[in-house]
């Protein structure tokens, strides 16, 4: 397990003709909104490997409005990779097949959904805020200070 407390459940690689990598992750925190992580890396060097972005569970199900009826996965993403040019290798690992078929198995709205309820900081007690909740630019001046600079009374 890593310090966040998330455990990669499942990984596929696919690796292009010039030797990068794209690296698709389902964790075992995931939800129904940041279900796969994309990475990107360049050859075998771990030090190079980025997040590209986020992705939700119905990634890869094409046609879109015929997603309700079909079964997500790593294998639907791996199908629409290998009709790309340039690429040289799809490899699928399940790491954690239990865990991998029950967050595929969920439903959207029951365990994949996470709410976070958070104070707000007006009212949370020994939090000192700014008076104005809009910050303004550091050289910003305002109308009175402008006229009175335009008038030279200031």
């Amino acid at each position: 397990m890593n310090k966040t407390g998330k455990q990669v459940v499942a990984r596929m690689t696919i690796i292009r003709e010039v030797g990068v990598r794209t690296i698709v992750e389902v964790y075992s925190d995931a939800t129904f909104s940041n279900f796969y992580s994309f990475f990107t890396q360049d050859g075998a060097r771990r030090s190079t490997k980025k997040l590209i972005r986020c992705a939700n569970r119905n990634e890869g199900l094409r046609p879109w409005y015929r997603a309700y009826r079909m079964q997500p996965g790593l294998a639907a993403i791996a199908e629409h990779f290998k009709t790309m040019p340039n690429i040289t290798n799809v490899k699928i690992r399940i790491i954690r097949k239990r865990i991998y078929r029950k967050l595929l198995d969920a439903a959207p709205d029951a365990s994949l959904v996470r709410v976070h309820s958070q104070a707000d900081p007006r009212l949370v007690p020994g939090r000192r805020i700014a008076a104005y909740p809009v910050q303004l630019p550091q050289g910003y001046t305002t109308i009175a200070k402008r006229m009175s600079i335009l008038t030279g009374r200031g």
